[in-house]
């Protein structure tokens, strides 16, 4: 079932997205994943000319912040990307340090939930 059949309000937002990796040209895969490594193990340090993880966590979290207060008691659904998905919820639960390994577990389509400031269902379990 969609959304739109819900009549539920959709909304994009760019401080949502996954860690910026524009600037970053190609690379083979297995920089790639050497890359994904460093950045999610150091999380104040880019390569590549990758956004850091602190930076997108930290845009990440001011937006999930306004978004609740905006929505005050309603429960929102938030899609987002592996990266910034796993640092908030390393964050969360006070393991900034547990991101890569964390990271790690997810399968494609993972899912968490977080209730206040508590982790009622992990993503990376």
């Amino acid at each position: 079932m969609k959304a739109d059949a819900l009549s539920l309000q959709i909304t994009q937002l760019k401080e949502i997205a996954e860690l910026n990796r524009d600037e970053g040209g190609f690379m083979s895969s297995e920089e790639y994943e050497e890359t994904v490594k460093y950045c999610l193990e150091h999380l104040d340090k880019a390569m590549h000319n990758w956004e850091t993880a602190t930076h997108a966590l930290e845009r990440f979290s001011s937006k999930i912040g306004n978004l609740d207060k905006e929505y005050d008691n309603k429960t929102i659904l938030v899609v987002g990307h592996g990266f910034t998905i796993n640092l908030y919820f390393a964050k969360i639960l006070g393991v900034p340090d547990k991101v890569y390994e964390r990271f790690g577990k997810n399968s494609y389509a993972d899912w968490g939930i977080i209730k206040g400031q508590n982790v009622v269902k992990d993503i990376a379990v």
